[in-house]
This record gives C-alpha cells, structure tokens and sequence, in this order.
C-alpha cells in the first residue's frame, strides 16, 4: 500500500492519479492530505504531475520519497490563469429618441479568444465559467457570446481563483466604460440603470429570484461617498495636469457552484467517544488557510449544540472519505460544511428521540439524578453543566454514555447532494463546424448542429461592489491606490472576521493581476514559448504598494434588502473565497479613467487600447506622453 501526502487541493485526483501510474487498484493508495499553504486552483489537477512521480519513486525504491520542486521549475511547468483576448460590439442607446432610455445597454456581442497551452487540463471548463459569467451583473436583452480555445505551444493553462470570471469582467466593463464614453455619459450612470432585478433571467436562461443587486449598489454608493469624491476627482484633474486620479465603482455579480451536478456532492463521517463525549469528525474539504476548518467546527457545535473544543475536525484521508470533490470554485466550506450539517442532525436527533424514549421509560426524577433532563434547561440544552456524584459534566456526555450503553450508534456517515444546480443549461452550446471559423481537425468529430454544452445551474449567487480610488503620475506611469471600498454579500456570515480577511486578500491578489502580474515568453529559436517570468526577479506579485492606502470592507447586511432568502444557501451564509477577487477589476478602471482623463487634456482620443495587466509600461503606452 501506498500513503501520498500531496500538497493540493484534490485528495481524489492525487488518489487517481496515483494509482493510475503505479497500475493498482484503488483500494491500494491512501491519500492524505494537511493543512496547504495556499491553493488558488494551481493546486488541483497539476499537482499530480509531483504527487504521481513521488508515488513511484517511493515504489520503485521501497522508501519514503519527498519530492519538492525549485521554484523556477515549479513555475515553469504549472500552468497559469488563462489569458483570453476580447472583442465586442455594444450597442446603446444614446437616448436621441427617448431621454428616459439614455444608457439603456440594447445589446451586447462578443468573441472571446482563450490560451488553453498546449495540451488540456480544464480550459473548456474554464469557458463554461466566462461564457455564463460575462453577462456581469447587467440584464441585456440582445446578447450573444462565442468563445474559442486556442491550443498554443505554452505550458497548458489550468485553474485559479475567480475561474475566468476577472478576465471576463474585464471585457464586458471594459465595452460598457467604452459605450459610457462615446454617448458622454457617467459610467456608473450606465451600470446602475442595467443592473439585474429580482425575477431577471440571465442569457444562459437562469432566473434571479434572489436578486438584489440593486440594494447592494446603493448602500456601496453611500459606504464610499461616491458622489462626493467622484466631485473631488474631477476638482483634482482640473487643478493638475502630470498627476491625475480616477476612480471606478463596479457591481459584480457571481455564479456559486462547479456547474457539474456529479461534483456536487459531499460526505462526512461524525464519530462521538462514549466515554467524554468529544466529537471526532472526517470531512473531505481541504484547509488553504481559508478558514474552512473552523467554519465547520461552528457548524457542527451549533448543529449538536456541544462546545467547540468538544470537536475536532479531520482534513481529508480518502481511507475514511473517499472520492471528495476538489476544494475549489469558493465550494469547500459549502459543500463540505453541508456534509456535516446534515449529518450532525441524524446523530442529534438519534439522540434526541432516544433521550424522549427513556423519558418515557422512567420518569422526570430518574433523568433528573442521571444527569440527562437537557429539556429542562431550555437556555442552553444539553450543553448545560450539571453535577452527579460530586463530578460536573455536561448533560451531553452523561447523554451519550448512556446512549452507548443501551447500542445506540454513535457513528454516523452521510452523503449530501448539493441543492440548486441540478437544472441543466441547455442555452449554452458547442459550436458547429461552420461557426467555429476552422477546418475539422482529423479524428475529432464536430456536430452539425447545435448540441448543449454539458453544463448546469449555478446554486446561486453573491452580489457585491466596489469603489476604488487611484492617483497616477502621468511621466512615469506609476499608480498609487488611495482607497477602497468593498461591500461583500455574504448572506448571514458564519465567521465575520474570517469572510473580511478572505476578501481582503482576494482583493490584494486580483489587483496583482490587473496591475502587475506580466507574463512573458520565449518567442523566437528552439525554446519559443518557454515562460520567462519564473521568479520574483522577473514576474511581479502584488506588495505593501500595491495595498490600499484606505482600504475599507464591509459584508452587505442582509436584512437590508427585502429580497427573499436563498434556501439552498449553507446556513444562510454565501461562498467567499472567489467572488472578492474580481473586485480588483475597480482598480484596473480608476486607472483607465485616470489616464482618460490626461488624454482628453492633452487633446487625446477618450478611446484607447489599455490591456491588463496594467503595468507601468502599458500606462505609458495609453498615455503616449513624448518627453
């Protein structure tokens, strides 16, 4: 037998993985995974290409074998998010026939172009996520996307945090800043009148009875003072002409789930000891440092109304939960908490009516000396301290010793199904030959007609904002972010302080993107192709100046918009970890506004190519400043 410890985010594809290249069963490989020192998505499926090679290693010589990748090598062959090249056209309406209809959006078409590298790992799955994503948080009713794959000869692209969503948001804001320009009006203007409202149904053929979208832009408006300070800008920009401020207000509203009703799913295997009554629970969600571990640790006190350090939570051992969905797409605390939700409630009421059974055996007395009346402690139930014979417990404990006396089971294991995305997407499709622009690739056949492309319903969805500010020096292109404002929508937060730092730092890692993340590679002789950018002395994460100087977030209050609750939400509570990074798009747009603003000053077309990331040379570039 095997044991793998990979550092990844998929305990079932490491175990496939493993035991696929060794050629024996399933039941052979034990895969284990501990706390990761981040995921992203770049910890999915490529993270077998080190944990299948360390199995065999260890096969192969009959030891222990750990494996750990230089950092230039490890960049160099794990894929990165996929860049993707957008075209549109937009049409809107300029208001010359109706003033009331000025900057309504009457349609929107679009040709998207991603880099898949030069073999698959999950680009169509990526598309699937642009393709349903790209209507942002707008209703338009004449709306049409295609989308192409490109096979190149980089490294193959692979998974990260936000799936596709940023780059497609970066399109379809970038046409809708362009349109706002072109019939001189504000472009937060057009963005609040083509919000969704509730009962809207998306392209893709999705209805939105949970939106409320609306109210969120509002209360953003009023957090971040947008009015005013929009007036600041411009005061600032009439006053300076080689520094310029921009700043951006964005809604975002964002798709929940694999979209894969198969992945769907999640189990949990809760085990209570008789003897202290302490909680031991298996799940197969993995701990990035997101949080998950002590979200489902409240989940499951509160389901079995015990004390936290009463419970402990296992991550994944596929020996005890076999075949978990990866930990990604914002799921882990979602699906996997759902597990334990669902099956700390058959083991609470297994107690529960066993509990109701010796009450009927004996009497209220008999339950009262043994120490199991929780009934008669309304306030805190079972988890209330009692003594008997000179020892304090908790009713709980001496509940389940007792329970344990009498062969009630005290293990329970479950499978959820993950409610909300069972619905297929029959809108979605698989372009036919004559569509897709090419000649048929030998041995892959490609249908006449239009065929649904494999894709289901999202569970739901988050609906958030954000403000950003920036000032730019205009000689060298340099930006400094002033300040931030983020309302997130979290539905009813199960850990305030864990969800704020999650969107804090997605925040943080999307403004690396839009604003220094450059790749470049090897374009000419033997090599072409070959990433250049394999360390941080050539490749530029985000740091302390790219951080806020006033960097504000705050999690929607619920109970501020009269919009109905979604019940396949966990606990009422929505997914965290995706959504916050597309935000960082306000970033990429106060700094187009912010050299718009040079430009039209210096007598400069307001419309103008700025591609992201937006580095200091590509400012330059859109500034065309000649020293």
């Amino acid at each position: 037998r095997v044991r793998v410890h990979p550092s990844s985010q998929s305990p079932m594809e490491m175990h496939t993985a493993a035991a696929a290249v060794l050629g024996v069963e399933q039941n052979h490989i034990k895969v284990q995974i501990q706390q990761v020192g981040g995921g992203y998505g770049g910890k999915t499926e490529q993270a077998k290409f080190v944990a299948a090679a360390a199995a065999v290693g260890a096969t192969a010589s009959k030891a222990p074998v750990r494996l750990v990748m230089p950092r230039d090598n490890d960049t160099s062959l794990i894929g990165k998010r996929h860049p993707y090249y957008g075209q549109y056209q937009i049409a809107i309406d300029d208001g010359a026939v109706d003033p009331d209809n000025r900057g309504v959006i009457r349609g929107m078409d679009f040709n998207l172009y991603g880099d898949g590298g030069a073999f698959y790992d999950c680009s169509f799955v990526v598309a699937n996520c642009i393709q349903s994503r790209i209507d942002g948080a707008y209703r338009v009713d004449n709306f049409r996307s295609t989308l192409d794959v490109c096979r190149t000869n980089t490294a193959p692209n692979t998974a990260f945090r936000s799936f596709g969503d940023v780059q497609g948001k970066l399109i379809t804001e970038n046409a809708i800043d362009d349109a706002a320009y072109a019939i001189g009006m504000p472009v937060d203007q057009v963005r609040e009148k083509n919000l969704y409202r509730q009962n809207d149904v998306t392209p893709f053929g999705q209805a939105l009875p949970h939106c409320y979208i609306r109210d969120v832009w509002r209360y953003l408006k009023d957090k971040a003072d947008y009015k005013n300070r929009l007036a600041s800008v411009e005061k600032y920009n009439a006053e300076n002409t080689w520094r310029k401020r921009g700043i951006c207000i964005l809604p975002v509203k964002y798709g929940s789930g694999y979209n894969l009703v198969q992945l769907e799913q999640a189990s949990a295997l809760v085990s209570i000891y008789a003897t202290d009554g302490t909680v031991l629970i298996n799940q197969g969600g993995v701990d990035m440092g997101q949080g998950l571990v002590t979200k489902i640790e409240q989940i499951a006190s509160l389901i079995l109304n015990v004390p936290m350090d009463y419970i402990r939570i296992n991550l994944p051992n596929t020996e005890i939960t076999p075949n978990p969905s990866s930990t990604g797409g914002s799921t882990g605390t979602q699906y996997n908490g759902l597990a334990v939700k669902m099956t700390c409630e058959r083991v609470r009421d297994r107690l529960k009516a066993f509990a109701e059974d010796i009450r009927k055996e004996h009497d209220d007395d008999w339950c009262r000396e043994h120490g199991i009346d929780f009934w008669n402690h309304p306030e805190k139930g079972w988890a209330t301290e009692v003594t008997i014979n000179d020892k304090q417990t908790l009713i709980w404990q001496n509940l389940v010793n007792l329970a344990y006396t009498r062969r009630v089971s005290l293990v329970e294991a479950f499978n959820a199904k993950v409610p909300g995305g069972e619905a297929p997407i029959t809108e979605l499709t698989y372009k036919t030959l004559e569509q897709c622009q090419s000649e048929a690739i030998p041995g892959i056949p490609v249908a006449a007609t239009l065929v649904p492309g494999a894709f289901d319903a999202f569970s739901g969805f988050t609906y958030s904002g954000a403000c950003t500010e920036i000032e730019l020096d205009v000689l060298t292109g340099e930006v400094k972010i002033l300040r931030a404002d983020i309302v997130y929508d979290m539905g009813w937060s199960i850990n305030p302080a864990l969800d704020i730092g999650q969107v804090e730092g997605a925040f943080i890692q999307g403004t690396g993107y839009v604003m220094t993340e450059k790749l470049v590679f090897e374009t000419e002789g033997e090599e072409k192709g070959r990433l250049n950018t394999v360390n941080t002395w050539r490749y530029t994460p985000p740091a302390t100046t790219n951080i806020p100087l006033e960097f504000n977030v705050y999690l929607f209050p619920r109970d501020a918009s009269d919009v109905p609750e979604n019940p396949n939400d966990l606990l009422s509570a929505k997914d965290v970890g995706e959504p916050p990074l597309v935000l960082a798009n306000t970033v990429f747009f106060a700094i187009k506004a912010a050299v718009r603003a040079s430009r039209v000053e210096r007598g400069l077309s307001g419309l103008f190519q700025m591609d992201a990331p937006a580095t200091v040379q590509e400012i330059r570039n859109a500034l065309e400043v000649t020293i």
